[in-house]
């Protein structure tokens, strides 16, 4: 009996030593953080909230075009074209010659009429004197009253006939210097239609010129940016390629399109790099003032149920998911107009995985970067 005694005892001591030791480990469990779900789920970089400049701008898109464009006719018809001297892309000045019709059926003419001109003169020579001799026999009598009218008459129509030859003269020189097809601007040769050897009519087009080599973009805008445009703001374009232009708002249309948009007349400088050509369609916008505002990052921003958040971080590095209020965007900065405040802790990428509460491990750009190689 005693032996059994012993037995039970021991057994009974074991088992309150495993009772004592188990309870000891639920004790030591619920201090450790990870069993109490204050783990850290996520290793993390933070930024702060900056204010900077904003500019306010209203978008816009449409075709470049030439500022003005000259249509170079010929003056003359029935003529044939004997020299062209330029080509498209041709770069011109003011009274350069473009093209010249062979003058030799207005030389001929020319010479044709400056030989009436002579003879008339000759005839007036002749008529300038009767009318003087008649003059000086009016109170002879040796002519009657009637016949010095006559000559006086004579020399008064031989000096129309004279001023009329004369006219004919001037006006088959203008003709001859007509032959000559002159630039009446600067600028570059947009278009030709002149062909050697061709016989042009008047009025025929010959070519076309951009006058100064100026192109404007013609920027569509909504009907409701109207008020915030003024002549002289500032404007960029983006060209196909994906460079940058910059110009000036020339003035803006008094009327709107059939769309309900507006033209706002953009002049860009004949020197600005690149070169844009017109026809090009390109998209832009027009600076119309600056206000400064804070700024986060868009990596800090979480979308969820097509709202935006970002999440903030107290002293212990607990998150904190707030809802923002977001405006403009340039680049990679977005403009926060509610929702945070310039001396928070905002979580600079990742947020996509947390939720709120949760607890994080705070590194710098050099850890991060350290850790992954």
């Amino acid at each position: 009996m005693r032996v059994r005694s012993a037995v039970w005892f021991g057994a009974a001591s074991m088992l309150v030593a495993a009772i004592v030791a188990f309870a000891s480990i639920g004790v030591d469990q619920t201090d450790d953080p990870e069993a109490t779900g204050e783990q850290t789920v996520l290793t993390v970089q933070t930024t702060m909230p900056q204010l900077r400049e904003w500019r306010d701008e209203v978008v816009a898109h449409g075709s470049i075009v030439a500022w003005h464009e000259a249509t170079i006719g010929a003056e003359l018809g029935g003529l044939r074209l004997i020299d062209v001297r330029v080509d498209v892309g041709s770069r011109v000045v003011a009274g350069d010659l473009l093209a010249r019709f062979d003058p030799a059926p207005i030389e001929a003419e020319l010479n044709e009429r400056k030989a009436a001109l002579a003879e008339a003169e000759a005839a007036l020579t002749e008529a300038d004197e009767n009318a003087a001799r008649a003059e000086s026999l009016r109170n002879t009598g040796a002519l009657s009253g009637q016949a010095v009218t006559q000559y006086l008459t004579r020399a008064q129509t031989a000096r129309a006939q004279v001023d009329s030859a004369r006219a004919r003269v001037e006006s088959t020189r203008l003709r001859l210097r007509q032959t000559r097809v002159l630039a009446p601007d600067a600028g570059v040769i947009s278009a030709r239609s002149a062909t050697l050897g061709s016989v042009a009519g008047a009025g025929d087009e010959l070519f076309r010129l951009v006058r100064q080599n100026r192109l404007e973009w013609q920027a569509q805008v909504a009907a409701a940016d109207l008020p915030r445009i003024q002549p002289g703001q500032m404007a960029k374009a983006m060209l196909p390629d994906g460079s940058i232009i910059e110009g000036t708002v020339r003035q803006v249309a008094p009327l709107l399109t059939q769309n309900l948009t507006a033209i706002a007349y953009v002049a860009l400088s004949p020197d600005v790099k690149p070169a844009p050509r017109a026809g090009m369609f390109v998209s832009g916008a027009i600076l119309t003032g600056a206000s400064s505002g804070l700024s986060l990052p868009s990596s800090s921003i979480v979308v969820r149920d097509g709202r935006e958040y970002a999440f903030v971080l107290d002293r212990d590095s607990v998150a904190t998911q707030v809802q923002l209020r977001t405006g403009r965007r340039i680049g990679e900065q977005v403009e926060v107009l509610d929702g945070v405040t310039s001396a928070q802790s905002v979580v600079l990428s990742g947020g996509g995985f947390l939720h709120d509460g949760d607890r994080v491990r705070v590194v710098t750009a050099a850890e991060q970067q350290a850790a992954t190689r």
